[in-house]
């Protein structure tokens, strides 16, 4: 019963990242960064999670990402 109820809470977690993915790619986020030319992001990484860190890693990449797109220079 145990095993069940964790291998539930994993599925659900998981379809919950899955739509919050899907529904991030929509976010168009142009209105915010109107007029800006540089800007930073900040993240707070957990390192005993390597699992979260590489999620991180890929947050990070396409943050960059879309600054560039619209023409907003990432500073560090």
């Amino acid at each position: 019963m145990r095993k069940f109820i964790i291998a539930y809470v994993f599925i659900v977690l998981s379809s919950l990242f899955l739509v919050t993915e899907a529904s991030a790619a929509q976010l168009n986020d142009r209105q915010a960064l109107l007029g800006l030319h540089q800007a930073k992001a900040i993240f707070l990484v957990n390192v005993r999670n390597p699992m979260a860190v590489e999620h991180l890693m890929k947050v990070i990449g396409l943050t960059r990402r879309q600054f560039l797109s619209q023409t907003v220079t990432p500073i560090s």
